[in-house]
């Protein structure tokens, strides 16, 4: 730990005021993230999986998987959820720092579960899985990126999903907020 700080502090001394992203630029990260699922008031733990490549310098091509672990629920909604999105991102780099916004178009693939009640308390024998369904959803978020070295960087990213899942029974609500961090691998494309 005291060694990225050192080479941190080291990097923060560098007298350039040139951005560090440049025109194909690529990075990546997977990491674990935590959802908070808005209308089940539950919190979700997920492994996310992302890829971004710089066509511009403020420009991003957006890529990114989500895989559903697990839930604070008795008896989860969700029995298995694997999420792909697509997107674009703006940037606002500025020297190794770097700012950004994103929209992303997401495609959501679960089994759920039904619940039904057997005199009025829910059971693991009340619970079945319903076959793989698949549907649409969008994702808005933003991040920071801190560029310590020409191969890794600190990352943040929040962002807001809106999805459904379909069962039998209801049409329920999937809204969340997600938070993912860590440390992720960059490099450069093109030579200069």
């Amino acid at each position: 730990m005291l060694i990225c700080l050192a080479s941190v502090g080291s990097f923060a001394q560098e007298e350039s005021t040139e951005a560090f992203v440049k025109p194909g630029f690529m990075r990546a990260f997977g990491c674990f993230a935590f959802d908070y699922r808005i209308h089940q008031n539950v919190w979700d733990y997920r492994l996310h999986g992302f890829l971004e490549y710089f066509p511009e310098e403020r420009i991003s091509l957006m890529g990114e998987v989500y895989k559903y672990l697990d839930s604070g629920e008795d008896f989860p909604v969700i029995e298995n959820n694997f999420s792909v999105g697509t997107g674009l991102g703006y940037h606002w780099p500025k020297k190794r720092l770097d700012p950004y916004v994103y929209f992303m178009a997401i495609g959501n693939f679960y089994d759920s579960q039904v619940m039904t009640e057997t005199d009025g308390v829910i059971s693991d024998k009340d619970v079945s899985v319903t076959s793989i369904k698949g549907n649409p959803g969008a994702a808005v978020g933003g991040g920071l990126n801190f560029y310590v070295w020409k191969y890794l960087n600190f990352f943040v990213q929040v962002r807001y999903h809106h999805t459904f899942i379909y069962s039998p029974i209801q049409i329920r609500k999937m809204n969340a907020f997600s938070v993912s961090y860590g440390l992720g691998f960059n490099f450069q494309t093109k030579k200069k």
